[in-house]
C-alpha cells in the first residue's frame, strides 16, 4: 500500500502549487481529475510491461532525468509566462501537467510482497492520486487567500519547478 501513497505525492505538491496560482477553480479541479487518471493509466501500462520500464530504460540512458527535468522545468517557464503576462491559460496548458508527472509512474517497478493485488495497483494509484490532488489544491487555494498576487505567482511557480527535484 506504500506504493501508490508514494507515487501519488507529487500529485499532492503540483495540485498545492496550481491552487496557489491565480487559474480558474474549474481548470484546477479538472487537472486535479486528470492527475488521477494519468497516473492510474501510467501505472497499468507500467505493470503491462511486466518488469518495469524503468529497469531497462532509466540505465540505459542516464541522461533521461537531467533532461526530463529541463523539459518540466521549460514548462513551468512557458506556463509562468502566460500567468504573469495575464494571457489565458488553455485546457491544454494545465492538461500537460498531469501527463508529465505521471512519467515517474510509467518508470516505476512493479511491486513485489505487497498486500495490495497487483492488478488493483493502477485503481488505487488513480484514487490515490486523485485524493491527494484534491487535498493539495484546496490546502493551496486556503494559502492563496491569505497573500497577495504576485507572492502568490511566485510560491506557486518555485514549488510547481520543485515538483520532479524534490521527488
Amino acid at each position: 500500500m506504500l506504493l501508490p501513497f508514494l507515487l501519488a505525492i507529487d500529485s499532492f505538491l503540483a495540485a498545492f502549487a496550481i491552487g496557489i496560482l491565480p487559474l480558474p477553480a474549474r481548470r484546477k479541479y479538472q487537472t486535479c481529475l486528470l492527475f488521477g487518471i494519468c497516473d492510474g493509466l501510467a501505472t497499468l501500462v507500467s505493470l503491462r510491461l511486466n518488469s518495469g520500464a524503468a529497469q531497462g530504460i532509466v540505465p540505459a540512458n542516464p541522461w533521461l532525468a537531467p533532461i526530463s527535468i529541463c523539459v518540466w522545468l521549460l514548462f513551468v517557464g512557458f506556463l509562468a509566462y502566460r500567468i504573469v503576462a495575464n494571457r489565458r491559460v488553455g485546457p491544454l496548458t494545465l492538461s500537460l501537467l498531469p501527463v508529465i508527472l505521471a512519467i515517474d509512474n510509467l518508470l516505476s517497478s512493479p511491486p513485489s510482497g505487497a498486500n495490495l493485488p497487483v492488478a488493483l495497483m493502477p485503481i488505487a494509484v488513480a484514487f490515490f492520486s486523485c485524493g491527494f490532488g484534491i487535498l493539495g489544491l484546496t490546502i493551496g487555494v486556503v494559502v492563496e487567500g491569505r497573500m497577495s498576487r504576485a507572492f502568490s505567482i511566485g510560491v506557486g511557480l518555485v514549488l510547481l519547478g520543485l515538483v520532479p527535484i524534490l521527488l
